[in-house]
């Protein structure tokens, strides 16, 4: 295998809703599109790309601040959306056993759509096997990343907590999901996750704090269709920034290195 997935999310948003960590009662991420492109670990190379829009349905009504952050209006979405289970279904497809690779902490809110859409997910850290469990109550009762001991899993509170200390504790993750058997775990699908961002914190420091659209910026000329907040904009600025990291700074090809046998282990 020398191919990986490089993916983004887009989920409903309003103003402030970042910096509260959507605490607010009815403030729920449902992803509303999802991109993906498919890369060549040892050319660094675009093979294929995937775009989808989805349909949300908890708060249908995008806000303002969501459609001029992302650009995408009420009015594609109505006419170009699908629903969750189509469009994830659509991902799944397109990604057919391939690792993921997010910019961040993407894959908690697909966690979190799952859990709100009644689909069974099992999903645990790939560094030690401790499985991952998340809490959708906005009291901010338990801690984020306690571990409950009796079940010796890791609890992720999903609101209204520190999502620096939930990305730290889904650096390399495994999910398995049913999407053909809501409320069911009868024929899971599995998804191996791994978040990019430490690797260009760290090999760029100018990087820290920046969004996955701001990255290519960083790194030399970049000319592409599309704008910030845009999924598919935004993973093609994280494979420019990867391609520059390693072609011109001497950086370890961390793409290949997600495909080594101890990151897909999967017991």
């Amino acid at each position: 295998m020398n191919e990986i997935i490089i993916y983004d999310l887009e989920y409903t948003t309003w103003h402030g809703a970042l910096e509260r960590n959507w605490s607010k009662k009815n403030e729920i991420r449902e992803i509303t599109w999802i991109a993906a492109i498919l890369v060549d670990v040892n050319t660094l190379q675009e093979i294929d790309s995937f775009d989808c829009i989805i349909k949300p349905t908890m708060n249908p009504v995008l806000s303002e601040y969501f459609i001029d952050l992302t650009g995408l209006t009420q009015q594609r979405v109505d006419k170009e959306g699908v629903s969750f289970f189509e469009g994830v279904r659509a991902f799944q497809r397109f990604v057919n056993s391939r690792p993921i690779v997010c910019h961040g902490w993407d894959i908690v809110a697909f966690f979190e759509n799952f859990q709100l859409k009644n689909l069974k997910f099992r999903a645990k850290r790939i560094d030690d096997d401790l499985p991952i469990e998340l809490n959708l109550n906005k009291s901010g009762k338990r801690k984020t990343d306690e571990p409950i001991q009796a079940k010796k899993s890791l609890m992720l509170n999903a609101y209204g907590s520190d999502m620096k200390m939930v990305e730290e504790n889904t650096y390399r993750v495994v999910c398995e999901v049913d999407l053909e058997h809501p409320g069911q775990f009868i024929s899971p699908s599995i998804f191996t996750s791994f978040n990019i961002k430490p690797w260009f914190n760290t090999n760029a420091p100018e990087t820290i704090g920046k969004y996955a659209g701001e990255l290519a910026t960083a790194f030399g000329k970049f000319t592409t269709d599309g704008n910030i907040h845009e999924p598919l904009f935004d993973v093609r600025s994280i494979l420019h920034g990867a391609k520059y990291l390693i072609n011109n700074c001497g950086a370890e090809n961390i793409l290949k290195g997600f495909l080594s046998k101890d990151n897909l282990i999967v017991h």
